[in-house]
Protein backbone atom coordinates (compact mmCIF):
# COMPACT_ATOMS: atom_id res chain seq x y z
CA UNK A 1 0.00 0.00 0.00
CA UNK A 2 2.29 2.25 0.72
CA UNK A 3 4.18 1.76 -2.90
CA UNK A 4 1.08 2.56 -4.46
CA UNK A 5 0.89 6.06 -2.18
CA UNK A 6 4.32 6.98 -3.17
CA UNK A 7 3.59 6.16 -7.06
CA UNK A 8 0.09 7.93 -7.06
CA UNK A 9 2.10 11.09 -5.02
CA UNK A 10 4.70 10.85 -8.06
CA UNK A 11 1.83 11.12 -10.37
CA UNK A 12 0.35 13.67 -8.88
CA UNK A 13 3.19 15.57 -9.18
CA UNK A 14 4.11 15.27 -12.44
CA UNK A 15 0.70 16.37 -13.19
CA UNK A 16 0.87 19.41 -11.69
CA UNK A 17 4.85 20.28 -13.45
CA UNK A 18 3.01 19.14 -16.44
CA UNK A 19 0.22 21.05 -15.64
CA UNK A 20 2.39 24.30 -15.29
CA UNK A 21 4.92 23.85 -17.69
CA UNK A 22 1.83 24.06 -20.25
CA UNK A 23 -0.04 26.69 -18.61
CA UNK A 24 3.76 28.85 -18.48
CA UNK A 25 3.86 27.91 -21.92
CA UNK A 26 0.44 29.11 -23.36
CA UNK A 27 1.03 32.71 -21.13
CA UNK A 28 4.14 33.36 -22.84
CA UNK A 29 3.25 32.23 -26.17
CA UNK A 30 -0.21 34.76 -25.38
CA UNK A 31 2.18 37.16 -24.04
CA UNK A 32 4.85 37.35 -27.23
CA UNK A 33 1.83 36.84 -29.67
CA UNK A 34 -0.07 39.88 -28.39
CA UNK A 35 2.36 42.05 -28.84
CA UNK A 36 1.88 42.97 -32.89
CA UNK A 37 0.63 46.48 -32.07
CA UNK A 38 3.84 47.46 -30.41
CA UNK A 39 5.97 45.89 -32.79
CA UNK A 40 5.08 47.70 -35.40
CA UNK A 41 6.03 51.40 -35.99
CA UNK A 42 4.06 53.59 -38.37
CA UNK A 43 5.49 57.29 -39.65
CA UNK A 44 4.50 59.70 -42.16
CA UNK A 45 0.87 59.12 -41.45
CA UNK A 46 -1.65 61.25 -43.12
CA UNK A 47 -5.70 61.27 -44.18
CA UNK A 48 -6.51 63.40 -47.67
CA UNK A 49 -7.91 66.31 -47.53
CA UNK A 50 -11.33 65.35 -49.41
CA UNK A 51 -13.34 67.63 -51.96
CA UNK A 52 -16.18 69.67 -50.11
CA UNK A 53 -19.09 67.35 -50.80
CA UNK A 54 -16.66 63.92 -50.85
CA UNK A 55 -18.22 61.19 -48.88
CA UNK A 56 -15.15 59.47 -48.61
CA UNK A 57 -11.26 59.58 -48.25
CA UNK A 58 -8.01 57.54 -47.56
CA UNK A 59 -5.86 57.46 -44.74
CA UNK A 60 -2.07 56.68 -45.66
CA UNK A 61 1.22 55.89 -44.21
CA UNK A 62 4.38 54.13 -43.59
CA UNK A 63 4.15 50.75 -41.24
CA UNK A 64 7.46 49.02 -40.42
CA UNK A 65 7.71 45.65 -38.77
CA UNK A 66 10.38 45.29 -35.82
CA UNK A 67 9.69 41.44 -35.77
CA UNK A 68 10.84 38.22 -37.10
CA UNK A 69 7.60 37.61 -38.42
CA UNK A 70 5.09 38.58 -40.44
CA UNK A 71 2.13 41.00 -38.69
CA UNK A 72 -1.10 41.03 -40.52
CA UNK A 73 -3.84 44.52 -40.62
CA UNK A 74 -7.08 42.87 -40.59
CA UNK A 75 -9.34 45.92 -39.87
CA UNK A 76 -9.35 49.47 -38.81
CA UNK A 77 -11.77 52.17 -37.61
CA UNK A 78 -12.33 55.86 -36.89
CA UNK A 79 -14.73 58.53 -35.38
CA UNK A 80 -15.05 60.71 -38.62
CA UNK A 81 -17.06 58.05 -40.83
CA UNK A 82 -19.28 55.90 -41.03
CA UNK A 83 -17.45 52.47 -42.33
CA UNK A 84 -13.63 51.91 -42.55
CA UNK A 85 -12.36 49.69 -44.81
CA UNK A 86 -8.83 48.17 -45.87
CA UNK A 87 -8.38 48.89 -49.69
CA UNK A 88 -6.36 48.15 -52.66
CA UNK A 89 -6.11 49.58 -56.42
CA UNK A 90 -6.36 46.50 -59.15
CA UNK A 91 -5.73 46.90 -62.70
CA UNK A 92 -9.01 44.71 -64.08
CA UNK A 93 -8.93 45.39 -68.19
CA UNK A 94 -6.32 48.58 -67.94
CA UNK A 95 -9.03 50.53 -65.75
CA UNK A 96 -7.71 50.72 -62.12
CA UNK A 97 -10.20 50.21 -59.34
CA UNK A 98 -10.79 50.13 -55.92
CA UNK A 99 -11.44 46.82 -53.78
CA UNK A 100 -12.09 46.42 -50.14
CA UNK A 101 -9.07 43.68 -48.83
CA UNK A 102 -9.25 41.85 -46.36
CA UNK A 103 -6.47 42.00 -44.57
CA UNK A 104 -2.37 43.77 -45.14
CA UNK A 105 0.24 41.69 -44.36
CA UNK A 106 3.33 43.55 -43.34
CA UNK A 107 6.08 41.14 -44.12
CA UNK A 108 8.75 39.97 -40.87
CA UNK A 109 11.69 42.82 -40.73
CA UNK A 110 9.46 44.69 -43.56
CA UNK A 111 7.87 47.11 -44.11
CA UNK A 112 4.52 48.00 -46.36
CA UNK A 113 3.20 52.10 -47.70
CA UNK A 114 -0.03 52.79 -47.46
CA UNK A 115 -0.28 55.65 -50.32
CA UNK A 116 -2.19 56.82 -52.92
CA UNK A 117 -3.50 54.54 -55.98
CA UNK A 118 -2.51 51.09 -53.52
CA UNK A 119 -2.96 50.38 -50.33
CA UNK A 120 -4.90 52.27 -48.05
CA UNK A 121 -7.31 52.85 -44.81
CA UNK A 122 -10.45 53.63 -46.70
CA UNK A 123 -12.83 56.05 -44.77
CA UNK A 124 -16.28 55.84 -45.94
CA UNK A 125 -19.50 57.87 -45.15
CA UNK A 126 -18.05 60.69 -43.84
CA UNK A 127 -20.07 62.38 -40.77
CA UNK A 128 -19.25 66.26 -42.54
CA UNK A 129 -16.55 67.81 -43.97
CA UNK A 130 -13.05 67.33 -42.56
CA UNK A 131 -10.65 70.58 -42.43
CA UNK A 132 -7.06 70.65 -42.99
CA UNK A 133 -4.89 70.32 -39.95
CA UNK A 134 -7.73 68.62 -38.07
CA UNK A 135 -6.58 65.43 -36.67
CA UNK A 136 -8.22 61.64 -37.16
CA UNK A 137 -8.06 58.88 -34.60
CA UNK A 138 -7.46 55.98 -36.54
CA UNK A 139 -7.51 52.48 -34.59
CA UNK A 140 -5.44 49.64 -36.30
CA UNK A 141 -6.64 46.07 -35.68
CA UNK A 142 -4.37 43.38 -35.83
CA UNK A 143 -5.10 39.40 -36.13
CA UNK A 144 -3.65 39.31 -32.75
CA UNK A 145 -6.16 41.45 -30.88
CA UNK A 146 -3.84 43.78 -29.93
CA UNK A 147 -4.56 47.57 -31.42
CA UNK A 148 -2.48 50.98 -32.08
CA UNK A 149 -4.29 54.45 -32.06
CA UNK A 150 -2.72 57.05 -34.74
CA UNK A 151 -4.11 60.39 -35.05
CA UNK A 152 -2.66 61.14 -38.50
CA UNK A 153 -3.27 65.03 -39.61
CA UNK A 154 -5.84 65.81 -42.56
CA UNK A 155 -3.90 67.10 -45.74
CA UNK A 156 -3.96 68.60 -48.99
CA UNK A 157 -2.09 66.08 -51.01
Amino acid sequence: MKNFKNIKNKNIKNIFAISAIAVSAIFSNNFAFAANADDVEITDEFVRLNAPNAKATGAFMNIKNKTNAEIKIISAENTVSQKTELHTHMNENGVKKMRQIPEIIIPANGSVVLKPGDLHIMLIGLNQPLQENQKVDIKINFADGSTKIISPLVIKK
